[in-house]
């Protein structure tokens, strides 16, 4: 057989055989094949979806402690706990959340912002110093 007839049989049986391959390869896991080729004009760039939002969590520092007093949030969601101490008689006069992973001063009237994401379930308790005010961050799955 001269090499111009095994060409002539061997190209249409490899074609044929293709997408049998791709089938096999993605039947034990493997990711289909990408076609190599640009964004067109029809075809925009892909960017990456957007983080997900951030939930703002209010809580005032009055005389009777923080209020609310009790807030539910998820594993991994991102979080942003503004403090407001609201009068120079709430006892609370700095903010410590989770025994010491943020310590900040509270002054009157302006609020005090900690952004995190919890990445344990169970409580989290944000207090002051003296620890006579907490509250409860319960985070759940």
């Amino acid at each position: 057989m001269t090499s111009i007839h095994a060409r002539r049989l061997l190209l249409p049986l490899l074609l044929a055989l293709t997408p049998f391959a791709a089938a096999h390869a993605q039947h034990r896991g493997a990711p289909p094949p990408r076609p190599n080729r640009a964004p067109g004009p029809e075809e925009p760039p892909r960017t990456p979806p957007p983080p997900p939002a951030e939930r703002r969590l209010e809580v005032k520092a009055t005389e009777k402690g923080f209020e609310p007093a009790l807030i539910v949030v998820r594993k991994g969601e991102r979080i942003r706990l503004e403090v407001t101490r609201v009068s120079d008689a709430a006892p609370a006069k700095d903010l410590v959340v989770d025994a010491a992973l943020f310590v900040k001063p509270l002054p009157v009237g302006k609020p005090v912002s900690v952004a995190f994401v919890p990445d344990r379930v169970g409580d989290l308790r944000f207090t002051d110093k003296t620890e006579k005010v907490v509250g409860i961050l319960r985070v759940e799955e």
